[in-house]
């Protein structure tokens, strides 16, 4: 029996994105809990370092406390997860 793989843990973040929410660390964090809850790095710390990552490196973008994807982190999220 082959288990599903999960993606990548910044990939997986990002693709929260995709709808056009803005969203806060609290939320990202509440969203992947049921999939990541028991990865022993998940928390509140490793969540906002991805989201500030992921800022850096023009994926998201912050607006007062919540996040964004941008059309080029819309891009390379499409691009990674095959579609």
């Amino acid at each position: 029996m082959t288990m599903p793989v999960k993606p990548p843990f910044r990939l997986a973040v990002a693709a929260l994105f995709l709808d056009g929410d803005r969203l806060s660390p609290e939320e990202v964090l509440a969203s992947l809990a049921g999939e990541y809850a028991r990865a022993g790095f998940f928390g509140p710390k490793v969540v906002a370092l991805c989201l500030q990552c992921l800022s850096v490196n023009g994926i998201l973008r912050e607006e007062t406390g919540r996040y964004l994807l941008t059309g080029y982190g819309r891009e390379r999220v499409r691009k990674n997860l095959g579609g």
